[in-house]
């Protein structure tokens, strides 16, 4: 999917035009109302899920649309206009898994290109699993814990970034004993 430039002015209808501004951006202007339209990330939320009875073992989602359709993914999903960062990782966690959770932790904040909205920043946040069942569904065909040594390829490359930040926390905690 290649992403569609805009055409139309969303505030009067009018043809955009692309023009250098006074930083050297290229920026879109509308010929008719003149409003300058910016361009800006979309927010997103993906979800490291470890399983209740062991933290070595990850919630992967097989996703059933397109980017990536087929692939294994987080759980996660775009944020509405009408909620928190927070509250679209709850909401997806429960969409796409059938679990109810809370936020234990913040891992990051990354961005990643995307063929369909240029760019996306997403909010990567590891989950407690506090209660529901495992029934994906919404955007995912199927969902499994696998361990953090031996899971499918993730499709998105931000997706294992916070894996790998998950990961080194753990293996940070880990209480060694002599």
């Amino acid at each position: 999917m290649k992403y569609l430039e805009k055409i139309f002015c969303p505030y009067c209808g009018g043809h955009l035009e692309r023009f250098i501004d006074h930083e050297g951006k290229q920026r879109l202007k509308c010929r008719q109302c003149r409003a300058i339209i910016y361009e800006n990330p979309i927010p997103a939320s993906a979800l490291v899920i470890p399983s209740p009875d062991d933290p070595h073992r990850i919630l992967l989602v097989k996703r059933a649309v397109e980017p990536c359709k087929g692939e294994y993914s987080l759980s996660g999903g775009f944020m509405e206009i009408d909620e928190t960062a927070e509250e679209c990782a709850i909401r997806e966690m429960l969409e796409e898994t059938g679990f109810h959770g809370r936020i234990k932790n913040l891992l990051g904040i990354n961005s990643q290109p995307s063929p369909q909205y240029k760019m996306v920043l997403i909010f990567g946040y590891e989950m407690e699993i506090i209660g529901g069942k495992l029934a994906p569904s919404d955007d995912a065909q199927d969902a499994a814990f696998f361990p953090l040594d031996n899971h499918p390829k993730i499709a998105f490359e931000t997706h294992q970034h916070f894996v790998d930040i998950y990961e080194r926390e753990i293996q940070g905690s880990k209480i060694i004993t002599d």
